[in-house]
């Protein structure tokens, strides 16, 4: 549970696709994810590491949405909405710690944008409720 730790990241990717399509439907195959750092952390932990970069695959459903598979881990669902994205709570889960009688709930998302056909930007955002 690494990403627990993680609060917001900027990322950035790039597409080995053709670059006619359309920039608000991004082209199947493989992408390169390179991480841009740690843009805000208001947990009070100096601790904060990134994402490794990485490769991953992202298919266009033809649908306004795109599927991002992420080899080892579970894959997830995007929607385009003209040039942006969002991917909402891609991911999240809870933890309950018995000796302070707590439960921490957690979900990521990200929100980005196709600057060109073949590279997206974007920010993952780690939300943390007790």
């Amino acid at each position: 549970m690494r990403r627990l730790s993680l609060l917001a990241l900027a990322v950035s990717l790039v597409a080995c696709a053709d670059p006619e399509e359309d920039r608000a439907n991004p082209p199947s195959g493989l992408w390169a994810y390179m991480d841009g750092g740690v843009v805000q952390n208001t947990c009070g932990t100096e601790d904060i590491g990134g994402d490794p970069d990485t490769n991953f695959s992202l298919t266009n459903n033809g649908d306004g949405t795109f599927t991002v598979d992420q080899n080892n881990e579970e894959d997830f669902d995007c929607n385009i909405d003209g040039e942006t994205f969002e991917c909402p709570y891609r991911i999240g889960g809870s933890e309950t710690f018995d000796e302070v009688s707590a439960t921490i709930n957690w979900r990521v998302r990200i929100d980005g944008s196709f600057p060109d056909d073949t590279r997206m930007i974007g920010e993952q955002t780690i939300d943390f409720t007790c």
